[in-house]
């Protein structure tokens, strides 16, 4: 009685995994992704690392990807040797503009660049028709993470915009803005904390309200993982440390006076 009692559910289980459900999932898992279309390394001895690829919202053609350029030369002499370099398709990643510096020349003297963030506003600029594209990296650990904004699809950049406050640490961060582009937060690991700043009278150039600790005290690093804006303007990173994932954290929000509430 035992075997025919599996035999009958094993059957029901069959019927269920090929059902029409079944056909619906392998439908969309045959339909797979295209090939790999590579952007390409144009300069001898240059290595790109840490890639981040953001879509204009109104213009699901236009990709925009930043990369960490490892001895990247473009500028030379006087740039960054390791630096975040920008580029720009215009028909969905199939083919490739040139790389450009978001910050060569303005960043001579900096030793280095890391960790490239991208986010597109749902806003339009008359210089393209495009959404204003936010940029955020480190400059080193001090001033730390900076932030530029382009008005004309990557033609042009305006900052660096700094956030460190009184910091002298700043890594890892993650940016996030809100769909408009009008509220920008940057959340980072500060050594031994998690910190959160926010634009304030955000426009040309703009200013951050000074970094906000979102973590309690303990002897652990913290490192930011992601992060969005939640209708309402909430905002809600999620926060990692060495041993475990953290749970969400809301961060704190701010007034239009700077006053935290």
């Amino acid at each position: 009685m035992r075997p025919r009692t599996l035999f009958i559910a094993l059957l029901v289980a069959l019927a269920w995994v090929s059902g029409p459900g079944a056909a619906l999932r392998a439908s969309a898992r045959s339909a797979g992704f295209s090939s790999e279309q590579p952007a390409g390394t144009p300069y001898k001895h240059q290595s790109n690392w840490e890639p981040a690829v953001a879509t204009d919202p109104g213009h699901p053609d236009i990709v925009y990807q930043l990369i960490t350029g490892i001895n990247a030369h473009q500028c030379a002499p006087g740039c960054p040797g390791t630096s975040v370099l920008f580029r720009s398709s215009t028909d969905g990643g199939t083919t490739w503009g040139p790389e450009q510096f978001v910050c060569g020349l303005a960043c001579k003297g900096v030793g280095w660049q890391l960790d490239p963030q991208i986010r597109v506003a749902t806003d339009t600029n008359s210089a393209c028709g495009c959404g204003t594209i936010y940029v955020a990296f480190l400059d080193t650990f001090d001033p730390g993470v900076v932030l530029f904004k382009s008005h004309d699809g990557g033609g042009s950049w305006q900052g660096p915009i700094t956030m460190n406050g009184a910091l002298s640490y700043m890594d890892k961060p993650v940016l996030v803005i809100s769909p408009t582009g009008k509220d920008v937060y940057v959340v980072f690991n500060g050594k031994l904390a998690s910190y959160v700043v926010a634009s304030h009278s955000f426009g040309d150039p703009g200013t951050f309200l000074p970094p906000a600790q979102v973590n309690g005290g303990d002897d652990l690093w913290w490192y930011p993982d992601g992060g969005g804006v939640r209708p309402g303007r909430d905002r809600v990173f999620q926060r990692e440390r060495r041993d475990r994932l953290a749970a969400e954290h809301r961060a704190p929000r701010w007034t239009g006076s700077g006053r935290r509430v």
